[in-house]
């Protein structure tokens, strides 16, 4: 998705989706393809307790999205501390491998998430940081099962780039974001 810093999104429950496979399909019947074939959306999938659907945020440049579309904020003065929640695809390098194996264990899950926020302009605040992983089936047909282990964080930061901070809100974090990872989601804020 390209850079820009007007950004909207929209939410909307998918009755039938129940794995992140049909999310990400049903995310890609709402917004199509775009008109210079980039990718133009990021999305985020939040299954309902029972399994029997889906509240799917999409977010993009508001050209993209109907003209009901909510604003996202994503201009912060660097100091401000915000509470947020991430998704994300949280894996690392196997020592002695050239293949990525899913982060599993808090001290996994907290260096990843550090890593990617000295990239994208923000700081973690350790001691209120929850972390937790849930595997989840990606479904294609024709396919076997499999799962991806997605990583739920949630807290509060520090802004300490507010260019690189724009740039995570509107492009999202990590590199698996095709399947509903990445969308960093900012709760509230604090010293406003």
């Amino acid at each position: 998705m390209q850079a820009n810093n007007a950004l909207s999104e929209i939410r909307f429950l998918a009755a039938s989706v129940r794995d992140v496979y049909a999310a990400h399909k049903a995310t890609w019947q709402v917004m199509g393809q775009s008109p210079d074939q980039t990718r133009h959306f990021h999305h985020d999938c939040n299954f309902l307790p029972s399994r029997e659907g889906a509240l799917i945020t999409i977010r993009a440049r508001p050209d993209h999205l109907p003209p009901e579309s909510t604003p996202v904020k994503t201009a912060y003065e660097a100091g401000i501390t915000l509470n947020f929640a991430l998704s994300a695809c949280a894996s690392t390098r196997q020592t002695g491998a050239n293949r990525e194996v899913p982060c599993l264990s808090r001290d996994q899950l907290v260096d990843w998430l550090d890593r990617h926020a000295l990239r994208h302009g923000f700081q973690i605040d350790h001691p209120l940081l929850v972390a937790d992983t849930q595997a989840l089936p990606v479904v294609k047909p024709g396919h076997p099962v499999f799962f991806l282990n997605k990583a739920f964080y949630s807290g509060n930061l520090t802004v300490i780039d507010s260019a690189l901070f724009s740039k995570a809100l509107t492009e999202g974090i990590g590199r698996h974001k095709g399947l509903g990872f990445g969308m960093l989601k900012i709760i509230n804020t604090h010293n406003q």
